[in-house]
């Protein structure tokens, strides 16, 4: 009860803010009106395989099987991959945030993304493993951003199992 009060006076005192706008939020990583109506979330048509955005295609062409040409021309190595914002100055911002400005609650708003990609494009994955990151960048960083994505992910999707020592 003490760390309640403690806590509604202290987001009194230094309201809690939209990481892009600044503007006063309800919760730690929550975005603004502002901020989320300017985020550019991506929508098929896409690559199979890459994930890459078709903005040309006419919707008669549309197919769940179309490959990008990078695609066609060097098949990666994995089967898919995904995206759920397009890389610009919101989604950018956000990123280094939580990728070098230490505001890991910022997990918290991109794991709803993350999940609803992996409920949409990977319904059979059973597991989720972080990429672990080299010793030097892991101890300038403090921490591996792809671990606390992972776990953020498996507290909203409870029967993905995180392994962390997979990779």
């Amino acid at each position: 009860m003490l760390k309640e009060y403690a806590s509604q006076l202290l987001n009194f005192l230094l309201p809690l803010r939209c990481p892009i706008t600044g503007e006063i939020v309800d919760s730690h990583g929550a975005l603004s009106a502002s901020a989320w109506s300017t985020l550019n979330f991506i929508q098929d048509p896409l690559c199979k395989s890459c994930g890459l955005p078709f903005s040309f295609i006419d919707n008669d062409e549309i197919s769940d099987d179309m490959l990008c040409a990078n695609c066609i021309e060097h098949p990666p190595e994995f089967d898919k991959a995904r995206a759920a914002l397009t890389y610009d100055d919101t989604s950018r911002t956000l990123l280094l945030k939580f990728k070098h400005g230490d505001q890991l609650h910022l997990a918290k708003s991109f794991a709803p993304f993350l999940k609803t990609l992996k409920d949409q494009y990977f319904k059979d994955a059973d597991i989720i493993a972080p990429v672990p990151l080299h010793r030097w960048r892991l101890l300038k960083r403090r921490y591996n951003q792809s671990a606390i994505l992972s776990q953020a992910i498996t507290t909203l999707s409870p029967e993905l199992l995180y392994t962390p020592d997979l990779l």
